[in-house]
This record gives C-alpha cells, sequence and structure tokens, in this order.
C-alpha cells in the first residue's frame, strides 16, 4: 500500500511539474469574482476548486474553458446539483457545478433519461462524441442547486486520467490580488503525556494580537488559524503557502496545489478537529500524524514535532496567498529543564496504538474500530447510559465528538431473542444534540451499522412516516411553480414520488430545502382542477402517500 502511495505521489508530482504554464484557456464566467479557493478547510473535506460569485443573481451564461467534450452529467439533490465535467484534449477536466440549467440541447438530452428512467437524481456519462464543446461555447447558466447556499459557480481543474483535483488559479489568468492573509490565533500543543504548556498537559490556543511567550516542557507542536483575503470580496478564503520556521530555520512547510480525493478526508487531521468541533476554530495543525496521507508537504522536520532545548526558541509562521503576499507572525518558546506537573495520568482510559485494530464486547453491543480508523493513538473511553424513551438499547458514548475518523467504525447491536426486526434503525445524536439515522441490516441476532464519526448511538423501530406539505398557493397559473415541503422525524428521506392526473412527473428535490418543486405545464397539467398524488419513503420503508387538489388558470 505504501508503495502504492508513493508512486501515485510521484506521477502527481511529475504531472504538476509538466503542466503547460502556458494554456490558453477562457474564463468560465465573464465577471471572475472569487468567493472560495481551493483548499479551504470544510468539515471532512478540502474544497476542490474555487467558487465564483453570482453577485446574488443566478442565470449568467458559464462558458467551456477549452474545446473538449462533456464526459459527464450529473443531477442531484446535494453536492454539486446540476453539473457537468469536460475533458480537453491537455488531459485535463474541468467541472462546473451548482448551475441553475443547461444549454438546451442538453437540458433535452437530460430531461429525456430522467423521464425514461422516473427519476430526478441522475448520473449520465455520454460517449465522446455526443457534446463536444468547443472553446468559450456557453454550456449552462450560473445557479444555486445541489447544497449550495447562494449564486455562485463551483469551478475545478482536474487531471483526467488519475481524476485528482488541482489548484485552478495554476492556470486561470487575470485575476489580481494585493491584500495580504490573516493570522487570527496562534495555537501550541502538547506532543505527549509527559510534555506541559503554561503549567498544564493542554494545548493552548491564543489570539494573534496577543503574540507572547509560551513555557513549555517536553516535545511540542504548533498551529495556526489563517485565511486569505481577496481585494474584491469580504469572504474567508484558503491560503496558498505556510512555512513554519525555528529559530531562523525551516521547519514544516506546505502548499495547497494539488491533492487526491480518497484523502480528502485527512483534512480532519490538518485541521485541529476537536477546535473545530467545539469552537469552528479552523486551526491548521503544524504536525503530520502517522494516518496523515496527504501530499502537500514541501519540508517535514520530524513530522513537526519539535523537542527544544532548554532556553528561547523563536517560532515564525510566513503565510503566503498565490499571488505573494505575505503576512509573518512570529512568538516565543521558553523551554524549561524540568516539568513543573506530575505526567498526565490516563489510566482510566484504553491506549488504541495507530495501525491497531480494537474491538470492544459489551452485553449489548459489540465495537469494532478497524485498523488505521485512526489517524494517531488515542486514548479511548466508552461510556453506557440511559437511552431515550422507546429506544431498544442504552445509549452508548463512544469517545468523543473531537476524535476524527478516516474509516467507519462498526457498531453490532445484540437483539434479544423474539424481537420484532421491522423499521430498526440505529439513532447517532451529534455534538448539537440533533439526530441522524443510521442504516443497519440484521445479521442473525444483531444488528449492524456503520459510523464516520464518534458520539452517542442507540437503537429504536422508526414506524413515523414522512410528512408532505403543499407550501405553494393551491391555486397557480400555468407556468408557474408549485412547491411541497417534504420531512421525516429523523431526516433521511430515501424516495419520492409524483404522480400528476395519474402520471409519473418530474419534480426537482431539493435537500437543502427539503423541497418537491416543478414548473406547471401542460405537459401534465390542464386548467381546472388536478389531482397531484405523492409518495415519499423513509430509511426503513415508512411510505407517506398524499393526495392533493391544485386548480390551474
Amino acid at each position: 500500500m505504501r508503495a502504492t502511495f508513493l508512486l501515485i505521489s510521484l506521477l502527481l508530482s511529475i504531472s504538476l511539474r509538466a503542466q503547460d504554464s502556458l494554456w490558453n484557456l477562457v474564463k468560465p464566467l465573464d465577471n471572475l469574482t472569487l468567493v472560495s479557493t481551493f483548499g479551504e478547510l470544510r468539515p471532512n473535506h478540502f474544497h476542490s476548486g474555487l467558487d465564483f460569485s453570482g453577485h446574488g443573481h443566478t442565470g449568467d451564461p458559464v462558458y467551456a474553458i477549452d474545446d473538449g467534450y462533456i464526459s459527464r452529467i450529473s443531477v442531484s439533490a446535494d453536492g454539486y446539483g446540476n453539473a457537468l465535467y469536460i475533458i480537453h484534449p491537455n488531459g485535463k477536466k474541468s467541472v462546473y457545478g451548482h448551475l441553475l440549467r443547461f444549454v438546451p440541447q442538453i437540458q433535452q438530452y437530460v430531461r429525456q433519461e430522467q423521464n425514461k428512467r422516473q427519476t430526478f437524481e441522475i448520473k449520465l456519462y455520454p460517449e465522446p462524441g455526443l457534446f463536444k464543446v468547443k472553446k468559450g461555447q456557453i454550456i449552462g447558466y450560473l445557479g444555486n442547486t445541489g447544497r449550495s447556499y447562494g449564486p455562485h459557480l463551483h469551478f475545478e481543474i482536474r487531471d483526467a486520467f488519475l481524476d485528482y483535483p488541482l489548484n485552478p488559479l495554476l492556470f486561470i489568468n487575470g485575476l489580481h490580488d494585493n491584500t495580504p492573509p490573516r493570522i487570527l490565533r496562534y495555537a501550541v500543543y502538547p506532543a505527549t503525556d509527559t510534555s506541559v504548556v503554561q503549567g498544564r498537559h493542554r494545548k493552548i490556543i491564543l489570539p494573534a494580537s496577543r503574540p507572547t511567550t509560551i513555557n513549555t516542557y517536553g516535545p511540542v507542536y504548533f498551529g495556526i488559524e489563517t485565511f486569505d483575503f481577496t481585494n474584491s470580496h469580504y469572504s474567508r478564503k484558503a491560503v496558498y503557502d505556510v512555512r513554519l520556521f525555528i529559530d531562523d530555520s525551516l521547519w514544516l512547510w506546505y502548499r495547497f496545489d494539488k491533492f487526491l480525493f480518497s484523502h480528502t478526508r485527512d483534512v480532519n487531521t490538518l485541521m485541529d478537529y476537536a477546535s473545530y468541533v467545539k469552537n469552528k476554530f479552523k486551526i491548521q495543525r503544524s504536525i503530520i500524524t502517522p494516518g496523515n496521507r496527504l501530499c502537500i508537504y514541501r519540508h517535514k522536520a520530524n513530522n513537526g514535532i519539535y523537542q527544544p532545548t532548554p532556553g528561547r526558541h523563536k517560532i515564525i509562521y510566513i503565510i503566503s496567498d498565490f499571488y505573494g503576499n505575505k503576512t509573518r507572525f512570529n512568538f516565543w518558546l521558553n523551554a524549561l529543564e524540568g516539568s513543573p506537573v506530575k505526567p498526565k495520568d490516563n489510566r482510566n482510559y484504553t491506549l488504541i496504538p495507530y495501525g491497531k485494530k480494537f474491538r470492544l464486547d459489551t452485553t449489548g453491543l459489540t465495537l469494532i474500530i478497524p485498523d488505521s480508523a485512526l489517524y494517531d493513538s488515542v486514548h479511548f473511553h466508552f461510556h453506557i447510559a440511559t437511552a431515550p424513551f422507546q429506544a431498544l438499547s442504552p445509549l452508548y458514548k463512544i469517545q468523543d465528538y473531537g476524535t476524527p475518523l478516516r474509516w467507519p467504525i462498526e457498531l453490532r447491536f445484540k437483539l434479544i431473542s423474539g424481537t420484532d426486526t421491522s423499521h430498526l434503525v440505529a439513532v447517532y445524536i451529534d455534538y448539537k444534540g440533533k439526530t441522524q439515522a443510521l442504516p443497519i441490516h440484521i445479521t442473525g441476532k444483531q444488528a449492524i451499522t456503520f459510523s464516520k464519526q464518534f458520539g452517542q448511538f442507540y437503537l429504536i423501530r422508526d414506524t413515523i412516516s414522512p410528512d408532505i406539505q403543499l407550501i405553494s398557493p393551491w391555486q397557480v397559473a400555468m407556468g408557474q411553480k408549485i412547491v411541497f415541503k417534504i420531512s421525516d422525524n429523523l431526516g433521511e428521506i430515501t424516495d419520492y414520488k409524483v404522480f400528476v392526473n395519474r402520471q409519473w412527473t418530474l419534480f426537482a428535490y431539493d435537500a437543502r430545502t427539503s423541497t418537491l418543486s416543478a414548473q406547471v405545464s401542460s405537459r401534465h397539467f390542464i386548467k381546472g382542477k388536478n389531482h397531484v398524488r405523492i409518495y415519499v419513503t423513509d430509511m426503513v420503508g415508512n411510505t407517506r402517500k398524499r393526495d392533493f387538489l391544485i386548480t390551474v388558470f
């Protein structure tokens, strides 16, 4: 596996060095105003492209940046919404997400396939010769579909062969900026159970407006919360280049030119995940944990961990954006000769070494943490509590919300003989107290589920069907939009169907707003009274059917 990783890293490096910096592409929009940049730290992933503002409105034309052909068309209630993928002759792929709609030729093709398959969400892979495009050709229109919170274009450039994302700023010309990055906070972390920071075995996070001297003992590492800003937009963006110096010697250096999609979840080990969960701080840690597979690093002394000699040491961060605007920040470390406190006591916890599979068996639950599911060794804790009313298991509190996972953990709930297994579902409670349904499958006397996060879990029987509400007027004109709100008690809707006057009718589903909507057209609606029947099904098969009478004038 390590050999494969090294080979991929080598291919990435060679590919990037061989890029044609003179790629003569056109802009995907007439007005390029950056809202988000490549490499931004998001929950469980890096931002894989650039976001360009729609300035509060949709409908601006989106252009193919170069000749090529459309290799993929995606329509989704979540994610990129309406999206197009174009492969170019130079081995690159461009991606255009959150589109309002496609150009008529593509739109008609998509609608035909949606109607044929009777589904709104669809992924299509046209033959290379079906939709050839020319540089500068309009392919769609800027929108707000999918997981989008305002009109914008999500734009990516990828390697077409290995399908990994590249920083589009490496290729797009015409963007200018002279605003340097800003530093909000800095952090010092104990690296071992004997390490001490400011007299305690805990990290310290301070505002960058108060650089000071930090007293430490033993190995430590550092972190910094930093963002870039541009002349044309107020939003916080990702910085491009981070360098850490200790006593004027380069200690750690990374740069956001590329990453692998298979490694994007490793953002959780670059970021101080616990501080993000608790306070929404996005502190970039200057340590490379054993489970960190990111290919962003250019220099890494001792994987970022610093064992200082007694005395005073200067810690320097130099942060750069893509255009070379730099910000320098420094503070001081005073390394003590002896520890001011006893070593940290972890006797109440079980140590799970990195790379080792862990299994815990209790009366009602078996927990399995796969090898390499963790990014580092952890001190594990587990607690059983009283579950909510009508639960079929205790409440299992597994580890803490601040410990990230690369791979899902497996939970095997043990069922009492004779248990009715219909409509069983596992429930996950997140750090905000919100519940989320997790699918299960029954094997013998076990209900098995998987979770990508630590937290609180219990088993319950869900017999509540989804809810359906008409939120637009029941009297509409031809050409207007009709909208329904659909929801489930545990938030997991897996299927829906809409029939107008007994004919299946294409309605768009927006997962962000939990709405079904369609424009009233003469294809399915008639002037006067129309019968609309909607079926909505949740994860465990509970189905709600509702009938509505819509008057069209």
